[in-house]
């Protein structure tokens, strides 16, 4: 048990032998209030126990299991230390839990750090944080024979292993001079050392003598280590000459010892030097022996002598664009490919199956011979005998397969057959004829209102569409007989519909829909919705091959009553010549133009256009209700059809400009017309009339059948 020193004599037992009230609360304080204090037997035993204390100041009283005893007086900061029971306690320095402040117990602190307080003042355990030290399940499993040394990670980093304490380094150290030296002593400051070459000094690492530094050697590890010296301006970097990071010896510089250029290099394997920013500004290098050409140089000093060397022939001093090649052979040459713009092959039979040359290409132009095939897209100047033989003629009554409301026809050159669509009869709303005269009926896919027909050559396909049905107003058919519904993209008011061989693509456009009023199909049977430029009641449409673009028209709209498309996607809005009812719209290649008529207007009912931008307004033959229109490369004849007018409901143009009226076959409401290059044959539709539907002029070819 550890026991306070007594500073200074106090009673400690009455003459009673009783302990006295000052020795009591010494006694209470030192070993607590339950503590029982011992009685001395005799005034002689207390008196000899004064005599100890007194005899040595600062003395503390101790018993041991047989005696009273009086310990020297302790040294500054020792306590006095239990030896355990019934030993005579002895001073010595505080162990860090013989702290006053220390936690009283263990208890409950399990798996807690012990630090420090807020206050700095004592002492506290508080939880481990998450993953601490505790947590890991490598720790060392005990720590016998681990007395002294302190856990630390292992080399390998994947577990805990016991290290020796590491040694305390010295605050500061001592360099002392010696000879060949001055400027030493101890790093509590900036020391510099400097070097008597005067005294010559031996080592195994460095001599000095005859005031030469002969070796010093600096050395590193690896290659990838640095061995330098740097030259320091104020303690900042200036220059650093070493092998910095490889075995090549460089150079660096620097103007603020942050940012640094190497200005030299000497690579070690070779001892070639680089010279990364040379720039010579001016003035002469002279001296210079030519660099061979085995080093990168050219061997001469002169531009023939290097062409020599470089073993050129005369022909590299040749412009590219003025070859010149007098003799000699080109051998080993690979045929230079089609899309290297050669023929990709080395013989002339070659070269024609390469380029995709037909037997024609072999033909003289002066006799030529064509033995079959098909010959198209030839401009043949318009026939004007047989122009104003056609035009010149009544128009004829042809006998329609069935009084229906026939509203569109169209012509396959390939199936040699017209065919017409109508918006009533039951079952039966298709009509086809092989030469205009003679006509068939055919049962239609379905019972809705046809409007408009095209073909495409190339699908070998009719397609009409409607303009009432349930999500089935278009219908296909390969040979105008066997028809068959398709779903349309919408159920909009579908009036009109072309072909693009170009694009390969069916375009259609409706009277109603909201901003979607175009719809667009590849092969007949699947349709796009298409955004319209405009929700005008959009009437009839045609392509222009040679503009690469549809031109549609309509009946509604203010001076917009045109829209124009390069692929059936994107449309435009166009200015109309007029606001007048455009019905019907056609393209003549041959004159680069758009023709298209209308059902209203004064003396205007035609617009014509050569871009499908700008539109002109033409004079009409006649204010009738112009509905249809068609154009004859052969005759070079634009023909429109009008349901208004007695006996004057076709009106012709050679050019789209001047219009003349002709005399149509019957007053019916003729509503479509076409035309049959194979037949020299214009046919045209009606919605009234009692069986005489259809009507044409006579043939250009003659035709005993219609001449």
């Amino acid at each position: 048990m550890a026991v306070s020193p007594l500073n200074s004599r106090i009673p400690i037992v009455t003459p009673e032998g009783i302990p006295t009230p000052e020795f009591q609360r010494q006694w209470q304080d030192q070993r607590g209030t339950n503590s029982t204090i011992p009685i001395l037997d005799t005034s002689a035993q207390i008196s000899g126990l004064l005599d100890k204390i007194d005899s040595n100041t600062g003395a503390v009283l101790a018993r041991s299991t047989s005696s009273w005893a009086a310990l020297a007086a302790g040294s500054l900061n020792y306590v006095l230390t239990s030896n355990g029971t019934g030993q005579v306690p002895s001073w010595q320095l505080p162990k860090f839990t013989q702290l006053a402040d220390t936690p009283a117990s263990y208890a409950g602190q399990a798996g807690k750090f012990l630090v420090v307080d807020a206050g700095a003042t004592a002492l506290e355990f508080i939880p481990l944080p998450a993953g601490s030290f505790t947590g890991l399940t490598d720790t060392p499993a005990s720590y016998a024979g681990q007395a002294g040394k302190v856990p630390a990670v292992n080399a390998g980093a994947t577990a805990l292993e016991f290290i020796p304490l590491p040694v305390a380094v010295p605050p500061t150290r001592q360099i002392n001079s010696g000879d060949g030296l001055s400027g030493g002593g101890d790093l509590s400051a900036d020391r510099t050392l400097a070097v008597d070459v005067t005294v010559t000094r031996n080592t195994a690492v460095q001599t000095l003598s005859n005031k030469t530094l002969t070796q010093p050697k600096i050395n590193k590890t690896l290659p990838t280590d640095t061995a330098s010296l740097l030259f320091q301006t104020g303690a900042s970097g200036r220059v650093e000459i070493g092998t910095l990071g490889t075995d090549d010896m460089a150079i660096k510089v620097s103007a603020d010892g942050v940012a640094w250029n190497t200005g030299l290099t000497l690579e070690a394997a070779t001892g070639k030097a680089t010279l990364p920013a040379v720039a010579i500004t001016g003035g002469t290098i002279t001296g210079i022996t030519d660099l061979a050409v085995a080093d990168g140089g050219t061997g001469a000093s002169t531009a023939s002598g290097a062409r020599t060397s470089l073993g050129l022939g005369t022909i590299a001093t040749q412009a590219a664009s003025a070859v010149a090649i007098t003799g000699g052979t080109i051998t080993g040459i690979t045929d230079l490919a089609v899309a290297d713009g050669g023929t990709g092959a080395s013989t002339a039979s070659g070269a024609r199956t390469s380029l995709g040359l037909g037997t024609i290409a072999t033909q003289a132009a002066s006799a030529v011979a064509i033995t079959g095939g098909t010959i198209t897209g030839i401009t043949v100047p318009p026939n004007a005998v047989l122009r104003n033989y056609v035009t010149g003629a009544a128009w004829l009554i042809s006998t329609s397969a069935a009084d229906n409301n026939w509203r569109a026809i169209c012509w396959s050159p390939e199936l040699g057959l017209f065919a017409a669509v109508a918006a009533n009869g039951t079952g039966i709303r298709v009509m086809t004829s092989p030469d205009g005269i003679t006509w068939t009926i055919r049962a239609s896919a379905a019972d809705n209102s046809w409007r408009a027909i095209c073909w495409s050559p190339e699908l070998g396909l009719f397609a009409a569409v409607a303009n009432n049905g349930t999500g089935n107003r278009v219908m296909t058919s390969p040979d105008g007989i066997t028809w068959t519904i398709r779903a349309s993209a919408a159920d909009n008011g579908w009036l009109g519909i072309a072909w693009s061989p170009e694009l390969g693509l069916f375009a259609a456009v409706a009277i109603t829909g909201t901003g979607n009023r175009v719809m667009t199909s590849p092969d007949g049977i699947t349709w796009t919705i298409r955004a319209s430029a405009a929700d005008n009641s959009w009437r009839a449409i045609c392509w222009s091959p040679e503009l690469g673009l549809f031109a549609a028209v309509a009946d509604t709209g203010t001076g917009n009553r045109v829209m124009t498309s390069p692929d059936g996607i994107t449309w435009t809005s166009r200015t109309s010549a007029a606001d007048n009812g455009w019905l019907g719209i056609a393209w003549s290649p041959e004159l680069g133009l758009f023709a298209a008529v209308a059902n209203t207007g004064a003396g205007n009912r035609v617009m014509t256009s050569p871009d499908g931008i700008t539109w002109t307004i033409r004079a009409s033959a006649a204010d009738n209700s112009w509905s249809g229109i068609a154009w004859s490369p052969e005759l070079g004849l634009f023909a429109a059809v009008s349901y208004t007018g007695a006996g004057n409901r076709v009106m012709t143009s050679p050019d789209g400009i001047t219009w003349t009226i002709r005399a149509s076959a019957a007053d019916n409401s003729w509503l479509g017309i076409a035309w049959s290059p194979e037949l020299g044959l214009f046919a045209a539709v009606a919605n009234t009339g009692a069986g005489n539907r259809v009507m044409t002029p006579v043939s250009a070819y003659s035709y005993p059948y219609r001449s």
